[in-house]
Formats: structure tokens, sequence, C-alpha cells
């Protein structure tokens, strides 16, 4: 399996995505978009994104978020980001 399918944050985004999005886990795709993901709503982003820092023990510029339109992006947003971010 390639290294996009094991990382850890992808694991752990698919795994939120999936929860408060109601959706197989298995239709969710590390290639994927926000847009991809049907019920994914403001509402849906901030849950997802608390979410996402549960999982991982570490905060997530929430400002930042809100412009990536696809994983690779939320991704780059989480590893940016401060362990104060808020």
């Amino acid at each position: 399996m390639d290294p996009l399918h094991t990382d850890p944050f992808y694991a752990a985004l698919i795994e939120a995505v999936a929860e408060e999005c109601y959706a197989p886990a298995s239709s969710i795709s590390p290639e994927g978009t926000v847009a991809d993901v049907p019920g994914w709503d403001s509402l849906r982003h901030t849950r997802i994104m608390m979410n996402l820092e549960a999982r991982l023990g570490r905060r997530i510029d929430m400002r930042a978020t809100y412009a990536a339109e696809d994983f690779e992006a939320l991704r780059t947003v989480f590893i940016a980001s401060p362990s104060d971010a808020g």
C-alpha cells in the first residue's frame, strides 16, 4: 500500500469524516476533496476538525482550514499549525 494510504493523518481524517458525516470510511479517499463528501457543511467542518484534533492530540489552526479544498491541503494546515493554534 502506498504511503498516502498509511499516513496516520489521513487515517484519522477519514475516520473523523466518516463519523461526522455518517459515511462509510471505505467511501472516503485520501485523494478526496471536501466537495466529494456528502453532507460536509460549515458545521460539520468544525466538528470534523475538532474530532481530528482529539484523535491526533494536537490543535489545528481552524481559520486556515476553511480555505482547504482537499484533504492534502488540510494535512498541510495541520502540519503548519503551531501546538497552540486556535
